[in-house]
């Protein structure tokens, strides 16, 4: 199978334009002569070649012309000639189609060896018996190489595979480069030669392999892509069974019964069609079996035939006596409220006859009928080869006549079951709001989050939320409502959210929350609340008083500022004209500037110093606080007196002091004589309440007698005013746990910090959801928020309350998260014959979804070529089931044994067990031998196909 070589040429080179024509004239004409006078010109130049560093260049270059060109090689402007050690040049005339072309070759050679791959095989897909034959082309320096095999990684030779395989190798010679080409044969193809082949070349120092390239090998033998499953069906109803085929041609499929061929009858009906998907046809026949009676049970196959070979997949059908029906989900008892709606939902397993099973309603022993107000819904559902009956009973509107046992009732014509169950109806009157919202205050652009808590009983009332003068809020860029539902002792509770972004003027007003039933005005709710929306502003809040010192004394001044934003800078003047640190023989001037939090609120403090004041600093002064939202300047007198009898200096001003704490005034006595007899300090320690009140200071000397009053107000620390409760949440659910504290701090008020410990750990990411109330005292909300919880959030957690005063005690809660498993539909013991797949089917319920795992033995079970797990999730009237399916295919005596499927949610499980036997199935004769006719002497081929399990021989 060699190339020729003028193919190779082409190959490699492409093809060159030639130039061709006739001149002369009479009877006689040339072809293929070049015009004398022609000029020389290229017809085949080098490419711009990029060589590997040792290896050999060969460059070609062809020209034509008259008289016949010479062609010469430069590099970098130098001519290039032979050169014994590397560089040969040789030079030859080409006579192509009558015309002479000048051929000249260049040839850079170097040590090293160079082997390539120019020709590499492409995938092959072929049907198991059929040849195929790859081709790999090579070239090398300064020799020509050797071409080997592989086949996933192992070298193949002649024989290999059985004597299947033969390499054949040649070498070829093309335009002075020599080629060696090798041919892989693969007779008779298997399903063992599928994999992964490659060639290589490879010299004594010098190697190269090519792309990997793919043999595929499809079946002769029809393949049964899907096979019927085992199923159980209930005497009377109809059982239908479907086989996909696939082979080339399509195959034939045909069904059997024990072995039997299975015919059209009134009973029974078999349909076939051939359906194209991507290009490849199917061919698909369903077995329709109607009305089934216990006899029908029994060994079914379908057989894929094509050719002279077929495929087989045997099945089970099981057919069940006939029974009546089972209620597997009954209606609770229920309480509820006046005028809300109530559904009971009633799922029954349908027994032996589905299509005549019925579900019927009772109250007080009476049928219940389709009205205005009673509605019934009925439907049946197959799941897994059973035939559950759900029906939904719905009272609009309910009434306190509506209180009375009601009884659902599943019957066929073998028997009934029936669940009873009571409805209680009350009337609550308007929901209750057991949290409002209350007067909010809000810096302009800030955001502020309100929060109003209803108790129901059954059903949640509408919730909304209204400004008085514009009417109800709903959802916008500025505007957020979050709404739950929270269950805390036993009580239902909807908890609505109210955020406001980004405050303006205009959002200042009255607004309420309101909870209503069916908007009846007479079953509804309202609390009112006030928004204040206030600006930036700067303000002093601590000044300096007027003052009287003596010459020669020292003196301090405080100023405390305070604003939103907090202000850059506090200045100090005196008549009129800015002071700074400044000293002289007589006296010093320092100001002092600071910072310092109290309750998260930040202050900027300055204190003017005066030493040695002299009379002529006798005058007013005044501080003076600054920021982008405006200013603020307090102004005092300075009386500067000459040395006189004693005075106070420094006096005790109002103090507030934390209970239990020690509280000492300091007094500054001046220096002069005649000592005042007044002391220096006097401290109160552990002081109560009761040492709160009016008080004075006395200085005395011969002079005079002077006195200085202050007010002491003892001050206490936050407490926790409303705290949660114990909280049971839903896996995944989201908690909202909300703590309400109430604090004194001195003016200007400022909400104390609130901070949440689970386990005592500190919680980050808690929101402060306002404060209210008046400039010394308020109730402050903050809401700590629990998404999708796990059982990692369970614990004892608790809310403190700190401020410039102290520490509340904390107000400490549980919070447990709750989960569930319950398996519904468990699978049954079964046996199964040998050969045959079989499907299992477990239904469980739970929060959150369970995940299901399969277990025989107590050993895992995973998916592999005999094992597949599916699972599906559903909603059926609000519940969640999570279906698994165990599907065990080709049954062998290894499967028999306990299993059990296992629904797990974190924290809990729970599995059901069942057996698997594995009984025999005899021996049968599937495709006897058909009648031959032959010539004597000639081969003769008879085919005999059985089954059973075992294997029969």
């Amino acid at each position: 199978m060699a190339r020729p070589a003028g193919q190779l040429l082409l190959l490699m080179l492409g093809t060159a334009a030639l130039w061709t024509g006739a001149t002369g004239t009479g009877s006689g004409s040339a072809s293929g002569s070049t015009p004398p006078g022609s000029p020389a010109e290229l017809v085949i130049v080098p490419a711009n070649t990029t060589a590997t560093e040792g290896n050999t260049l060969i460059l070609v270059c062809v020209a034509y012309g008259d008289p016949t060109p010479d062609i010469s090689w430069l590099k970098d402007g130098t001519v290039l000639a032979n050169d014994s050690s590397r560089i040969t040049v040789l030079t030859e005339v080409v006579m192509e189609q009558g015309i002479p072309f000048v051929q000249s070759t260049l040839r850079d050679m170097r040590s090293r060896q160079r082997v390539e791959i120019v020709v590499q095989p492409d995938n092959g897909t072929f049907t198991e018996g059929n040849t195929g034959i790859f081709t790999c082309v090579a070239s090398g320096e300064p020799s020509t190489p050797s071409i080997a095999w592989w086949m996933n990684e192992m070298e193949l030779y002649n024989s290999s595979a059985e004597g299947r395989v033969k390499i054949y190798q040649e070498t070829v010679e093309v335009k002075g480069a020599t080629f060696v080409v090798s041919y892989l044969e693969i007779c008779g193809i298997t399903m063992d030669d599928a994999g992964v082949y490659s060639c290589s070349a490879y010299l004594p120092s010098a190697n190269v392999t090519s792309g990997e390239f793919r043999v595929s090998v499809t079946s002769a033998l029809p393949e049964i892509v899907i096979a019927p499953a085992n199923t159980e069906v209930a005497a009377g109803n109809t059982a239908i069974f479907t086989c996909v085929g696939l082979s080339e041609p399509p195959p034939n499929i045909t069904w059997t019964f024990e072995g039997e061929a299975i015919a059209n009858d009134s009973r029974t009906s078999v349909y076939s069609l051939e359906l194209e998907e991507n290009g490849v046809v199917f061919t698909v026949s369903l077995l329709e079996l109607c009305g089934v009676d216990l006899e029908e049970s029994g060994t079914y196959s379908c057989v894929a035939t094509g050719g002279m070979a077929n495929t087989t997949a045997y099945f089970q059908l099981n057919v069940l006596e006939q029974n009546a029906p089972d209620i597997v989900i009954a209606p609770q008892n229920t309480t509820l409220d006046v005028n809300n709606t109530a559904l009971f939902t009633c799922v029954a397993l349908a027994g032996s006859a589905p299509s005549e099973t019925t579900i019927s309603w009772m109250k007080g022993g009476t049928n219940l009928y389709n009205d205005s107000r009673v509605t019934v819904y009925t439907t049946a559902i197959n799941e897994g080869g059973a035939v559950f009956i759900h029906s939904i009973l719905e009272i609009c509107g309910v009434t306190l006549e509506d209180s009375d046992y009601y009884t659902c009732v599943a019957g066929n014509a073998f028997g009934i079951d029936y669940s009873n169950f009571t409805v209680e109806v009350v009337d609550t009157g308007p929901p209750d709001i057991v949290i409002a919202p209350s007067n909010t205050d809000v810096l302009l652009g800030n955001t502020v989050l309100l929060t109003c808590v209803v108790a129901f009983l059954n059903t949640p009332p509408e919730l909304s939320w209204h400004r008085n003068d514009t009417g109800e809020l709903y959802n916008t860029s500025d505007v957020s409502i979050y709404t739950s539902t929270i269950e805390e002792g036993g009580v239902m509770f909807l908890r609505s959210i109210l955020e406001l972004c980004g405050v303006e003027l205009s959002d200042e007003g009255l607004y309420f929350c309101q909870a209503a039933f069916d908007m009846n005005p007479d079953r509804t709710s309202r609390a009112y609340f006030y928004v204040d929306v206030f600006e930036e502003n700067v303000e002093i809040i601590v000044a300096p008083a007027d003052s009287a010192a003596r010459a020669n004394s020292t003196i301090l001044f405080t100023c405390v500022a305070y604003g939103v934003p907090l202000p850059s800078y506090i200045t100090w003047t005196f008549n009129g004209t800015a002071l700074s640190n400044s000293s002289s023989a007589d006296y010093s001037l320092s100001i002092y500037h600071s910072q310092f939090q109290v309750g998260g609120a930040v202050f900027l403090q300055s204190i003017l110093e005066i030493c040695g004041l002299v009379e002529e600093q006798s005058g007013y002064y005044s501080c003076s606080a600054e920021s982008s939202a405006g200013n603020d300047t307090e102004t005092f007198r300075l009386i500067v007196q000459p040395l006189a009898g004693p005075a106070i200096a420094i006096a005790p001003n109002d103090t507030e002091a934390d209970i239990n704490s020690t509280v000492i005034f300091r007094l500054r006595r001046l220096r002069q004589p005649p000592a005042p007899t007044s002391p220096g300090f006097s401290g109160l320690c552990g002081v109560t309440v009761e040492n709160q009140g009016l008080y004075s200071c006395v200085a005395e000397n011969s002079i005079n007698i002077t006195q200085s009053y202050f007010y002491l107000n003892i001050l206490e620390p936050p407490t926790v005013a409303i705290q949660p409760d114990d909280t049971v949440a839903n896996y995944g659910d989201t908690v909202l746990l909300t703590c309400v504290v109430y604090s004194v701090d001195p003016r200007p008020y400022v909400p104390p910090n609130v901070l949440w410990y689970r386990d005592e750990e500190l919680i980050a990411n808690s929101t402060d959801a306002g404060s209210d109330g008046g400039d010394y005292d308020a109730f402050t909300r903050s809401i700590l928020e629990l998404c999708g919880v796990t059982l990692a959030e369970t614990g004892e957690y608790s809310c403190v309350a700190n401020d410039s005063i102290g520490m509340s005690p904390p107000a400490t809660f549980n919070v447990s998260v709750f989960t569930s498993v319950t398996i519904v539909i468990a699978p049954s013991d079964e046996v199964v014959s040998a050969g045959v797949t079989s499907l299992f089917t477990c239904v469980a319920t739970g929060i959150p979804d369970p995940a299901f795992s399969w277990l025989l033995e107590n050993t895992a079970i995973a998916e592999g070529d005999r094992h597949n797990i599916t699972t599906v999730t559903e909603v059926i009237e609000g519940v969640t089931f999570v279906t698994s399916v165990l599907q065990i295919c080709e049954i062998n005596f290894s499967d028999e044994g306990t299993y059990r499927c296992v629904a797990d949610v974190p924290g809990l499980s729970d599995s059901a067990s069942f057996e698997i036997s594995i009984q025999d199935v005899g021996a049968t004769i599937e495709v006897p031998p058909m009648n031959v006719t032959v010539v004597r002497g000639t081969e003769v081929t008879l085919v005999c196909g059985a089954m059973g399990a075992p294997l029969p021989l």
